[in-house]
């Protein structure tokens, strides 16, 4: 059965995701996991986290446990590396995971009574390299938030290691150790987290979120990846686990989540519009599939074999709700034509397409193939619609 997973770095988010229904908690402190957003603990490090371990088997005694250790590991760290692993021996911890695949040989080496799961995040987007990763040893993989639907089912296939995915949560798309906005404001090295989002120019209403930690500088997309928007595919697939990740959201988006996606994993029903709404406001960012289908390449969809009636315009690639569509055009026309969207399921959707503008807002008085539009919002948009002309066209 597919485990659902997901980060615990206090004593809250440990009892409110094991009440929840969470099966898999990998533990966080903010020494060694570069994206923990809690402040310091009296007895920070690995010895925080058999604290916290202790507490997760006195409220679940099956629960799997790991802990995070996902530096970017420079020389100067490996001692410390070293210290806390030792000490997490003497603890009910069972894996650590890791970003940095350096480890997995001294890991292998030194502490071989860990398994080692890998979270590279923004790499791993390869069946070469799951296959050369399960050969080293990694008991679990998590592929990257890029894989496509199509790659996982390739990756199962091929590589014999078990393999996770996110599916709720922010998506990381930038990542330095040079911290930014602290250096920007003179504020100490060691400081506290700063949080901050930035809107899009080109798309007035779409923010950016960033963090900044101990560890430096992480910049998300303006939206949350949310699989339960797609959910009988992610049953579909079989992984071994469902990531979670509510860092830095309230306990009760971290519930929600976790009770969402343990009812898509019992085959019980689910609004998903009301759902995902309702996580859409508890993070005030979108839910959005991103890469698992929707956001594919242009080469991906714009070779996609649409039904014979079907004289396809352009395929939105962004929507806000109430405000605009974003398209990509693929076929000549123009305000004076009677089109329809077409969503992912199979919906037609009368649409006005007038005005039509460019990203900048301007208004223009044609659609052209290879440019990007903003068309009027029109109720039950998703990304990925194909819009078309209207078969009452004359």
């Amino acid at each position: 059965m597919t485990k659902i997973s997901t980060f615990a770095s206090n004593e809250d988010q440990i009892k409110t995701a094991l009440k929840a229904g969470a099966d898999h908690l990998i533990l966080e402190d903010n020494t060694l996991s570069i994206r923990c957003q809690d402040e310091p603990s009296e007895s920070p490090g690995a010895k925080r986290l058999n604290q916290l371990a202790t507490l997760a088997r006195s409220i679940n005694a099956k629960v799997t446990l790991s802990a995070n250790i996902d530096m970017m590991v420079h020389h100067h760290h490996i001692d410390a590396i070293s210290n806390a692993l030792s000490i997490l021996t003497e603890g009910s911890i069972t894996a650590i995971r890791i970003q940095d695949p350096g480890l997995i040989p001294f890991i292998t080496q030194y502490f071989p009574s860990f398994d080692i799961h890998l979270s590279t995040e923004t790499s791993n987007n390869n069946i070469r390299s799951n296959k050369y990763y399960a050969s080293l040893g990694v008991s679990l993989q998590c592929l990257s938030n890029e894989y496509p639907v199509d790659g996982i089912i390739q990756a199962q296939k091929e590589c014999q290691t078990p393999l996770e995915i996110q599916v709720q949560g922010p998506l990381l798309i930038q990542y330095s150790l040079r911290r930014y906005m602290s250096f920007s404001q003179q504020i100490p090295q060691q400081s506290s987290l700063i949080k901050k989002w930035a809107e899009d120019t080109d798309l007035p209403g779409r923010y950016f979120s960033f963090l900044e930690t101990p560890h430096g500088h992480f910049m998300f997309a303006q939206f949350d990846r949310c699989l339960a928007l797609h959910h009988p595919q992610l049953s579909s697939l079989n992984l071994q686990s469902w990531l979670i990740d509510a860092r830095g959201e309230s306990l009760e988006y971290l519930a929600n989540s976790i009770t969402l996606y343990k009812t898509i994993r019992s085959g019980g029903t689910i609004n998903v519009a009301q759902d995902t709404q309702h996580l859409s406001q508890l993070s005030k960012r979108p839910q959005k599939a991103g890469f698992f289908i929707a956001n594919k390449t242009d080469s991906d969809w714009r070779n996609f074999k649409h039904h014979a009636d079907d004289e396809l315009l352009g395929r939105v690639i962004d929507a806000k709700r109430g405000k605009y569509m974003l398209v990509d055009v693929v076929r000549t026309f123009s305000s004076q034509n009677k089109i329809e969207l077409i969503t992912p399921e199979g919906k037609q959707i009368h649409v006005t397409p007038h005005p039509i503008t460019n990203i900048d807002g301007n208004a223009i008085s044609d659609a052209v193939p290879l440019s990007q539009i903003l068309l009027p919002w029109a109720k039950g948009t998703v990304v990925g619609s194909r819009l078309v002309l209207s078969n009452q066209n004359p």
